[in-house]
């Protein structure tokens, strides 16, 4: 099922998360259903959470969509495949997108909360919060402008210095500085 390198001929979409309302696999799942019809396409969902009998039952006789258990060792996942896509209703702040970028995968992902922090306006791609048609366009979109994705995920590859450890410890020495400081006053 799982490619064995990324090829643009059979595009395969990976999607991660924990299988519980707020990520809206159902709205990536019948997207990837639509575009099928026309399209060599494939989704590998990664997780486990209250809904996984809920979307299993709903791809029981599909054979382009998998639904596998959480696994600690995704970067061979993240490796082959062409796109990751995030559906959630909202976010914190999305660690798997940060998954992606470091391995080079491109990136599609609902606009809730998070998402621009991350990708911004240059660095994957965007679509309407459980709007399936934008979903499916953009998703075409990607296929059909793919050295554009990947592009994209480059700059975003670059741009990851913000999120080091050793930055976010200088982050945090601030934050305890200033904290001292306040309690100095």
């Amino acid at each position: 099922f799982v490619p064995k390198k990324r090829n643009k001929k059979k595009f395969f979409i990976l999607s991660t998360g924990r299988l519980v309302k707020q990520k809206n696999f159902e709205l990536l799942i019948d997207a990837v259903i639509k575009i099928k019809q026309k399209r060599d396409i494939s989704l590998l969902i990664i997780g486990e959470g209250n809904r996984e009998n809920i979307l299993k039952s709903k791809i029981k006789n599909l054979n382009f969509i998998k639904i596998i258990k959480w696994n600690e060792n995704l970067r061979t996942y993240y490796k082959k495949a062409n796109l990751f896509v995030l559906s959630s209703f909202y976010e914190g702040s999305p660690n798997v997108l940060l998954d992606s970028i470091n391995n080079n995968t491109p990136i599609l992902a609902s606009n809730c909360s998070g998402v621009s922090d991350i990708i911004g306006n240059d660095k994957g791609y965007t679509f309407k919060i459980g709007d399936k048609n934008d979903l499916e366009k953009k998703i075409v979109y990607i296929m059909d402008n793919y050295i554009n994705s990947v592009n994209r995920s480059k700059i975003a590859h670059k741009n990851l210095n913000k999120y080091t450890k050793e930055n976010c410890n200088t982050y945090l020495n601030l934050i305890n500085e200033l904290e001292k400081n306040l309690k100095l006053q």
